[in-house]
């Protein structure tokens, strides 16, 4: 590249000189474009990171986070797992999930829909006149910092129920919550790294109560070689009671317990009833996040 001094100029023509000085001029103004983001929401770029994360929650139960898992999850490197609500989930035993991998585009994109619906501008919480009634929870993390966004009753939308305050922020909300289930109107190509394909858990929340009633020989036996009155007490307290225990499983037996829920034709969310040591349990299991700890 030709490099021009300040003695170079002096002995070039005015008119030349002047349009290079003025050539210098716009090169140095322009930088920095190289570090302009365009607009761009800043956001966490690590696996394990969550951006957003959109939750049902059953507060007024005491199992209510044995079985549910996030409607939709997004983590800073572009990997988004949803709650597949129409797929079969007795074919592998566990609420079924899909795993995708979206490049920047795609995380703008739901960075955008999350701005526009008010998540990042702080805690909220929309209450409603509702009453035992499930609540929908929004957690974004961007633009340095991280929001909670609670809603009673989120489509309870009767605008004769709904204070008229709250009636645009819900509407919003709702729009929002709806990207778990209208994936194939704004997941395209040009978003996408990689293609939906069933989320393999590798590591397993369970849930188990005791179940007085006497054992039978067609009770299911349980599946894995450590029973489950060792791992109850390994375990801890899950919920009010302290008869209910929690535990997780990983690698192997999450595999082999799957294999056997799946055997069984159960989806884990309403429950199952295995034999161990002589002794009946109910058992509650849900599949764990990347992020997500179990019993917690």
């Amino acid at each position: 590249m030709m490099s021009c001094t300040f003695d170079d100029l002096r002995r070039l023509p005015n008119a030349i000189c002047a349009l290079l000085a003025l050539a210098m001029l716009l090169v140095a103004a322009c930088g920095g474009s190289d570090d302009d983001t365009g607009g761009t929401i800043e956001h966490p770029s690590r696996a394990g990171d969550v951006i957003l994360r959109i939750e049902e929650l059953d507060v007024f139960s005491p199992l209510g986070d044995a079985t549910e898992v996030p409607l939709l999850t997004l983590y800073g490197d572009g990997t988004l797992i949803v709650l597949d609500r129409q797929a079969d989930a007795t074919a592998t035993g566990l609420p079924a999930l899909e795993r995708y991998l979206l490049n920047e585009e795609g995380i703008q994109y739901i960075l955008g829909e999350a701005e526009s619906a008010g998540l990042l501008d702080g805690d909220e919480r929309f209450a409603g006149p509702y009453q035992d009634v499930p609540v929908t929870r929004f957690t974004a993390t961007a633009a340095g910092a991280t929001s909670i966004t609670r809603v009673d009753g989120l489509h309870l939308t009767d605008p004769a129920d709904i204070p008229e305050g709250e009636r645009e922020d819900r509407e919003r909300l709702s729009e929002l919550a709806t990207l778990a289930f209208s994936r194939g109107v704004w997941l395209t190509d040009e978003r996408l790294l990689e293609a939906g394909t069933a989320f393999d858990a590798e590591r397993l929340q369970v849930v188990s109560l005791p179940d007085d009633t006497p054992a039978q020989p067609a009770d299911p036996i349980w599946p894995l070689e450590t029973s489950l009155v060792d791992l109850r007490a390994e375990g801890s307290s899950f919920g009010f009671d302290e008869a209910t225990r929690c535990f997780e499983l990983t690698g192997m037996d999450a595999r082999q317990f799957t294999s056997a829920l799946a055997e069984l034709g159960s989806s884990g969310r309403a429950g199952t009833t295995w034999q161990s040591d002589d002794q009946l349990f109910d058992i509650y299991a849900r599949p764990l996040l990347p992020d997500q700890a179990a019993c917690a």
